[in-house]
């Protein structure tokens, strides 16, 4: 049922081709058309994929004078290549063409590639989602047809009950063909054929039915109207079809038989070819015949890879051709470039005329052009002192954050230590020393250790060095959340891998925004998010419901600073953007990290 819009197409012209033409150069078109479309079943669709779009290009470029005969060739054309690229699997270059089909028709006039074109693009619609309203929208699309000549009209209207079919419409269908079978036509061949058609397309709607032993009645008198040289292609399709009626019937032993029989006739179509080995592939499987599914398995790799062959053809000469067209619009553009100069060149020459009438402007130009450039170089200086500033701000920041870090060792590896060990000796002198005095300074020492504990975490959590940031940040906003400001923090990741110094900067920059909001907001919720990107960037967003504040004055900011911080972001290749109104604040910050752990 797919193959009968080509079918269609080549009757139609086949009879629009008849009148002979004078011009050689239309003649030799005409034939390159008539060459592309012989070949295009077969394992030759590259061939007739580029003679098609070659054809096309002429006529849209406008190198061919348009007649009518043109126009077919156009619209017929445009169809193949819809045709050819659903073969090859291109579904949405097939969707292009069918479509560019129907809009040429419309604009031509032509009410039966319209239909065609309807057929093509309700088959591409039912072969991804089956929906029956697709058809219908395309039927009630499609302009009515009516010529005095029933070889012309006739598979326009066949193709109009076959779509009817497939919108469930079957009555409507069958008896639209059987009011097709009783019309009389003038050519013989032209009515064995339409007539084969005909009732082949009777057995194709009883397949819709569920009605198999009808349909295979309708298949034999489609087949008995040929001899045994006519229609191969027809007749492959046509055993093809019986073939998967036994097959869905469970006569394994007839399909097998009747396989055998549209093999070796559907060996032109490249197509049929791989539709017959995959009901074979499906009949061996249900047959458990290991043996011979993998030679089909071998022979459908074989048919795909030449299909692919040609699609990498096909996208090979697209590529050059639209290599070529730049090259061509580049050399136009040269073209003008070059008369633009020519141009110039003459308005130059008008200018000498008058230079010295306008010597004096051009003076003052002159001096206008270096004020400007001063200006221009006075911004660049300002710019690179801004840069120079930034670093200067990045370096103490750097520094004072190695000193934080340096501190916090010496408080835990040397003063902990040693108030620990205080600790341990003074408990040995419990017995010696008076008890009231003894829980004093027990007292006092534990309040030391913990007092110096807290101050080195503070300078150095120690989350933040064995469990890295997201969970430093996560254990901060537990130990923050109170009945006036619940803090969540959202992650997918558990852990990211970042520098020492950038971990540092996000920790304290965050806890900056974290006291912020708890100081000066009146905010009740505030949530942290983290997230990973593609091109692995750590992902920090932190937003409040608070009051919020003007940010043209960050400069006032107390803290780290907002301009120190965007300074630091950036300074770590990172970037940094803040938005505060009266419904809360938000601030995003992404920087450079590589994820080591995902979480479930």
């Amino acid at each position: 049922m797919q193959k009968l819009a080509l079918i269609v197409l080549s009757i139609f012209f086949l009879f629009s081709c008849q009148k002979e033409s004078s011009d050689a150069e239309k003649v030799q078109f005409l034939n390159s058309f008539d060459h592309a479309s012989k070949s295009w079943k077969n394992a030759t669709l590259s061939d007739s994929f580029i003679n098609f779009i070659n054809i096309v290009g002429v006529i849209e470029d406008g190198e061919i004078n348009l007649d009518k005969e043109i126009m077919r060739t156009h619209l017929a054309s445009l169809s193949y290549l819809g045709d050819i690229s659903k073969r090859l699997g291109n579904k949405k270059d097939a969707l292009k063409y069918h479509l560019a089909c129907k809009n040429k028709a419309i604009y031509y006039n032509r009410a039966d590639y319209q239909i065609i074109a309807n057929y093509n693009l309700a088959n591409l619609g039912v072969d991804e989602n089956d929906s029956k309203s697709i058809i219908k929208k395309f039927l009630e699309e499609s302009p009515p047809y009516n010529t005095k000549n029933p070889s012309i009209e006739s598979p326009i209207i066949y193709m109009q009950a076959l779509l009817n079919a497939k919108a469930g419409r079957f009555a409507q269908a069958k008896s639209t063909i059987n009011e097709l079978l009783e019309k009389p036509y003038k050519n013989i061949a032209l009515s064995k054929v339409s007539h084969f058609n005909f009732y082949k397309g009777l057995g194709e709607i009883c397949q819709l039915e569920k009605k198999i032993d009808l349909a295979l009645k309708h298949f034999n008198d489609a087949l008995n109207l040929s001899s045994d040289e006519d229609y191969n292609l027809l007749k492959a399709e046509t055993y093809l079809l019986i073939a998967e009626s036994y097959f869905s019937q469970g006569e394994f032993h007839k399909t097998d038989s009747v396989l055998q029989i549209a093999i070796p006739l559907a060996e032109e179509d490249i197509l049929l070819r791989k539709q017959t080995q995959e009901l074979y592939s499906k009949l061996y499987e249900k047959t458990e015949d290991t043996k011979n599914g993998l030679s089909t398995f071998y022979l459908l790799r074989e048919i795909d890879n030449t299909l692919n062959a040609e699609n990498n053809k096909i996208q090979g000469f697209i590529a050059d051709k639209l290599e070529r067209e730049a090259d061509k619009k580049l050399h136009q553009a040269r073209i003008k470039y070059i008369s633009g100069i020519g141009i110039l060149s003459l308005m130059l020459l008008s200018l000498l005329h008058f230079y010295k009438q306008a010597h004096n402007r051009r003076n003052r130009l002159e001096l206008e052009v270096s004020k400007k450039r001063l200006e221009v170089k006075n911004k660049e200086l300002e710019v690179r002192y801004k840069e120079l500033e930034l670093t200067a701000i990045n370096k103490v920041i750097d520094a004072q954050e190695d000193k934080e870090k340096e501190f916090a060792e010496i408080l835990h590896d040397n003063v902990g230590a040693n108030l620990s060990a205080l600790n341990m000796f003074l408990s040995t002198l419990q017995k010696d020393v008076p008890e009231q005095k003894y829980k004093h300074l027990t007292k006092v020492l534990g309040t030391t250790i913990l007092n110096t504990r807290s101050l080195s975490h503070l300078l150095e959590p120690p989350t933040l060095k064995s469990e890295g940031l997201i969970c430093a940040i996560t254990e901060k906003a537990e130990e923050l959340t109170s009945d006036k400001l619940n803090i969540v923090v959202n992650s997918p990741i558990e852990f990211v891998a970042l520098e020492d110094n950038l971990a540092r900067s996000l920790y304290n920059t965050i806890l900056e925004f974290m006291n912020n909001t708890m100081r000066h907001s009146e905010a009740t919720k505030m949530q942290i998010d983290f997230d990973l990107t593609n091109n692995n960037f750590l992902a920090v967003k932190v937003a409040d419901n608070g009051k919020g504040f003007d940010t043209n004055n960050i400069q006032q900011s107390k803290g780290l600073g907002l301009n120190s911080i965007r300074s630091r972001v950036n300074y770590f290749n990172g970037t940094f953007n803040i938005q505060s109104s009266n419904k809360g604040t938000i601030i995003n910050i992404t920087v450079p990290a590589k994820v080591l752990k995902q979480g479930a």
